[in-house]
Order: structure tokens, then C-alpha cells, then sequence
């Protein structure tokens, strides 16, 4: 293809010839087409500006006085070995052809060189130091990306065979191993005596024969022999012919999570175990009064008849402050009324026993969260003298549920943030596609409950591009159609990571993953759903994600002007989006730039 002549270089060259009438003939010509020209006379000058420039490209002629153009050659390698030289000579001289081969001079050219022999060489050195810097740019990320997995992960690498071939400092931290002790082991020597040899025969199964990527939770062994908990992601990394390279895994620390779970579920084994031990003692009611733990008795009217000590321990109360006060003297505006519990049983279940969560106030005013069993005592006509009422106080284990529950959005958060790293996003991408995503919930008519959940679960709807290759994730250019579909995949894959789960907020996860890429006019994917079939949480993260990724710059793009974007949300009203969440949008337009302009 013949080179177009009226193309300029981002090129910085510098041309050295002795002959004035050469040197400005040719220097004419190259001014119009290099970015920055710098003209000389001699090798020595431009020795000394080759040190304090950047220079791309360095032409010189051979025949020069002092020193010739191989000796400026030889000089400027010394300071940059990969400085590109173009050399030019009067004659077809074997010997000084040899030199200039010999120093690994990159083009030869015989004067009079044609503009057109000059504009190719220009251009393919341009070609050449352009890929050079965008390579050098694409290392830099692929470094920064490496460097930031590093600080915020725990990180490991195995060959093909699963042997370790590459740990972190933070590896060698959790399981205080050394770098040189893992390095030709396998991950077997973190494996604990609990975790089930099938639990590791499924991991390779899924990245070595499958070459998909496994997550879950393990239970692992320290140097020391103490156990401790990783949330691992485990990924087969392939080449172009599709076959394994290596394994990289991606762990975080989720030990405190685990074990509070275990002496949660203690805790109720144990609350469960007194509810049984209070039932088999509800007819010897003498015994319950001296040996259960809280005891309160209440007459048909609700007044307190009698309190233990424990009860005046726990709510910080004396006895005669209680007794022949109402129960509901407890009460707070912060709480459910307790009177309505109590009365499911009083009224409506005189018979048995009732068994429910219920709230009290202590005297310093907090608030106490109980497990009431309560017991109507009758004589033997069978009248109701009074209500026993045994207590178990749980308010440490509700706490450590919703500290529990927190823990556990804060993981799923930050692997939102993990994948949008991955994608070079930062992670107030997710912060403010899940407040956007939240805020149309509620504007939509959901519950807050339910708000809260895809609040927390929006973070997630990109986990699949975890399993996309770098390659295709950071390309700059348009994707290929094979590319893109292998992009498009990302849906699918992270619907099957979380699909399966016990835990609501990832089933919810899962939905937002498989379908916030689906149109209302059904050319999304990845099954082309149409207008109300496409889960309300697809369409709800959908317009969130769309909005962001819109306004906000990134490496690839600068931001679009607000006006651009709404005239694009009413141009896809009913095309790519749900028109009455579009309509909810521009209602509710001020709220969802205060939350861009609160995480900008």
C-alpha cells in the first residue's frame, strides 16, 4: 500500500549532515512531516543533544569531519542501545554497509534518497515507536493492576501442574510460610485436616479439565497448625490456543466471618437447647422460678407480679421499681409494640405456648433483644391466674448477626470493586451504580428491604468479566465479533458463579449479573429478553450502570455532557430501557446528580 505522502509523525528526530545545501534541502522535507525537528552540522553537537533530548529517530550521513556517522552511531548505543538510527551515504561502500550491519544500524539508505523512500521509512519507524509506547503503556497498567492486586489481595500463581510458582508478601503473612518454602509445593500444604479431599478434586476438576473459574470458602492450615478462612477465586489463565498457562488465585481473609458463623450457630444450638428444657418444665412451675435464668410473671392485666434477680440484672432495674407496673412501661417509640406479641398469645392462643422475638428497654435505655417463651398458669378449674414468662437474651448474637451481615456486603462490595479494577474502573463506579440503583428501587415502589438488597447486590453485575481475558478486558479498539461475544460472556458466567448460592443478596446478585444487559426491545443479551420479562432488578441496574458509565470519564473515554445523555435516555425510552423507569428517572433527575456529585 503506497505510504500517504501528506501524513505528519508524531515523531522527535534529530538529522545531522555536513552539507549545508543537503542538510537544509532535506531538512525543508522533514519539517513537514515530524512533530519536532532538531537540524545539525556535526556528530559531536548532536552526541551532546542526544543526551539532553528526547530524541525518536536519529538520521545522520556517514561522511562527516571530526567523527562520521558510524562513530556517532557507536557513541549514541553507548547511550541508549535502543536508539533508532537511519544512516545515509553518497556510495554503496561494502565495508562502511558492514559497519553500520555490525552496530545493528536499523536502515541503510544510498543518496539521492527519494521523498517517497524517505516518507516509508518515516512512517515505519512511527508505526514501530507507537506500538513501542502504547506497549509501555499497557506494561505500566498491566504493573499498577499487579501492584494494587497485591496490596489489597492475597495472591498466589501455579504452573500447570498446580505447583506454586509465585506467592505475595501478604501469602506469606496469613499462612507464615516463607516465600522459599511454597515455591514447588502445591496448595496442599495449607490444606486443613477438616477441608474434604473432594472439595480440592472439585477445584481441579472446574480450572484444569473444565477451565473455568472456581470460587468459594476454605478452611486452611498456618505454618503453626492454627486454622484460618479465605473467600478464593481461582482462575486458569490461557493462552491463544485456548490451553492452560498457569493458575492464579485470588483469596481474602474471611476468617473472623467464618468463625462468627460457627459460634452463631452455636449460640442458637444453644438458645434452641434452653427452648426445650423450658417446655419439659413448664408444668413444675416452682422449679422454673428457681432455677431458670430470667423470670418474670405477669397477671391478665399485664401488671408485673414478680421479677428474679437475673431479670433485675439484665434491665438494671430493683424489684420494687417493677413490680405492679405494667409491662409495657418498656416500651419505646424506637420499638415494635410489645402488645401486640404478647396479645397473639393472651388473646388469640390461651392454650400452650408462645415463643417469639420481642424488645424491652433497660433503665440506661437501651435496647435488649429477647426470646420470650411464655406460659399461661391456670388453677384447676381451669382459669388463667397469671403468664409465666421465660427469657433468653440474645442481644450480643443479634449484633453479631448484623455485624455478620455487614461483613459479609462488605466482601461482596469490595469483589465488585475487584472485577471494575480488573475492567481499570475505580470503585466509585460500584458506589454509585448501587446509590442509583437503590434510589430507583425505592422511586419504582419497593420495599426498603428490598432497595437495600439490590443496593448491595449491584456492585456484583460485572463479577463475570473475572473470567475475561486482559487481552480482550482492556482493549482500546473495537472489539472483534468474536471478541465481543466472548465479552458478551461475562452475563452468563457470573449468573453461574452466584446462581447456587444460599445467601439472598448473591441470588440477587446473580439476576442483576445474567440481565442488565438485556434490552426492553429484546436485542440485549444474553437471551434477547423482551420488555417485563427481563427481571425488574436487570432493568433497575441497567439504566444505573448505563448513567454512570455515560458520565463519568475513563481511560479510554472523557465524560459525555449531562444534556447528551438525557437526550440519549429519551431517544432508548422503551428501546434499551423500561419507559416507566426512564420517566422515574427524569422525576427523580436532581436526587441522582446529588448522588454523582456526592461520589464524583
Amino acid at each position: 500500500m503506497t505510504e500517504n505522502i501528506l501524513e505528519k509523525y508524531n515523531l522527535s528526530v534529530l538529522f545531522v549532515e555536513d552539507n549545508k545545501e543537503v542538510r537544509e534541502l532535506y531538512a525543508e522535507l522533514l519539517e513537514e512531516k515530524v512533530e519536532k525537528l532538531i537540524v545539525l552540522d556535526n556528530a559531536i553537537d548532536a552526541i551532546e543533544i542526544y543526551k539532553i533530548n528526547s530524541i525518536d529517530l536519529v538520521i545522520a550521513d556517514i561522511k562527516m569531519p571530526i567523527l562520521n556517522g558510524l562513530q556517532m552511531s557507536e557513541e549514541l548505543r553507548k547511550i541508549n542501545p535502543e536508539v533508532k538510527i537511519i544512516l545515509i551515504t553518497g556510495n554503496s561502500d561494502f565495508k562502511n554497509l558492514l559497519n553500520a550491519i555490525n552496530l545493528g544500524i536499523d536502515t541503510y539508505l544510498i543518496k539521492p534518497v527519494e521523498f517517497t523512500k524517505l516518507n516509508a521509512e518515516l512512517n515505519k519507524f512511527n508505526k514501530i515507536l507507537n506500538f513501542e509506547k502504547e506497549q509501555f503503556k499497557k506494561d505500566l497498567l498491566l504493573n499498577e493492576y499487579k501492584k494494587a492486586v497485591d496490596l489489597s489481595c492475597i495472591v498466589s500463581e501455579t504452573d500447570i501442574n498446580g505447583n506454586i510458582i509465585y506467592v505475595n508478601s501478604q501469602f506469606e503473612d496469613i499462612t507464615g510460610f516463607k516465600f522459599e518454602e511454597l515455591i514447588g509445593e502445591s496448595h496442599k500444604i495449607i490444606k486443613h485436616d477438616h477441608t474434604h479431599e473432594k472439595v480440592y478434586e472439585e477445584i481441579w476438576r472446574t480450572i484444569k479439565i473444565n477451565k473455568n473459574p472456581w470460587n468459594g470458602i476454605l478452611k486452611n492450615k498456618r505454618k503453626d497448625g492454627s486454622a484460618f478462612y479465605t473467600n478464593t477465586f481461582i482462575n486458569p489463565i490461557l493462552n491463544e490456543k485456548n490451553e492452560i498457562v498457569k493458575f492464579i488465585s485470588l483469596r481474602s481473609d474471611v476468617t473472623e466471618i467464618e468463625q462468627s458463623k460457627e459460634e452463631i450457630t452455636n449460640q442458637y444450638h444453644e438458645v434452641n437447647q434452653n427452648y426445650e428444657n423450658a417446655n419439659s418444665l413448664i408444668n413444675i412451675y416452682e422449679k422454673v422460678i428457681e432455677e431458670s435464668n430470667v423470670i418474670i410473671k405477669i397477671n391478665d392485666e399485664y401488671k408485673i407480679t414478680y421479677v428474679n434477680d437475673v431479670f433485675c440484672q439484665l434491665t438494671k432495674y430493683k424489684k420494687n421499681e417493677l413490680v405492679n407496673q405494667s409491662f409495657f412501661s418498656f416500651e419505646d417509640k424506637r420499638l415494635i409494640d410489645n402488645r401486640k406479641e404478647i396479645d397473639k398469645f393472651t388473646d388469640a392462643n390461651r392454650e400452650g405456648i408462645w415463643k417469639g422475638k420481642i424488645n424491652i428497654i433497660d433503665k440506661l435505655g437501651n435496647i435488649l433483644d429477647l426470646i420470650a417463651t411464655i406460659s399461661s398458669i391456670k388453677n384447676k378449674s381451669g382459669d388463667i391466674l397469671e403468664y409465666m414468662i421465660f427469657i433468653q437474651d440474645i442481644t450480643e448474637i443479634i449484633h453479631l448477626h448484623k455485624e455478620f451481615e455487614e461483613a459479609q456486603r462488605e466482601i461482596i462490595y469490595k469483589m465488585g470493586e475487584i472485577v471494575e479494577s480488573k475492567s481499570q474502573e475505580t470503585g466509585l463506579h460500584v458506589k454509585r451504580v448501587s446509590e442509583y440503583s437503590k434510589l430507583l428501587a425505592l422511586k419504582y415502589g419497593m420495599s426498603f428491604k428490598e432497595s437495600e438488597l439490590i443496593k448491595f447486590a449491584s456492585p456484583m453485575h460485572d463479577i463475570g468479566k473475572i473470567a475475561i481475558n486482559d487481552s480482550i478486558l482492556h482493549k482500546t479498539d473495537k472489539l472483534t465479533l468474536e471478541e465481543y461475544e466472548i465479552m458478551k460472556s461475562h452475563a452468563n458466567i457470573g449468573y453461574e458463579l452466584l446462581n447456587n448460592s444460599n445467601i439472598e443478596i448473591l441470588r440477587v446478585a446473580s439476576i442483576i449479573s445474567h440481565e442488565h444487559h438485556e434490552r426492553w426491545d429484546g436485542k440485549g443479551y444474553p437471551r434477547g429478553l423482551i420488555g417485563e420479562n427481563i427481571h425488574i432488578y436487570g432493568r433497575i441496574t441497567a439504566i444505573a450502570d448505563v448513567f454512570d458509565a455515560l458520565s463519568t470519564s475513563r481511560a479510554y473515554k472523557e465524560a459525555w455532557e449531562l444534556d447528551d445523555i438525557l437526550n440519549l435516555f429519551r431517544e432508548e425510552r422503551g428501546k434499551h430501557f423500561d419507559p416507566y423507569l426512564i420517566d422515574l428517572f427524569f422525576e427523580n433527575l436532581n436526587e441522582f446528580l446529588e448522588i454523582k456529585e456526592k461520589f464524583k
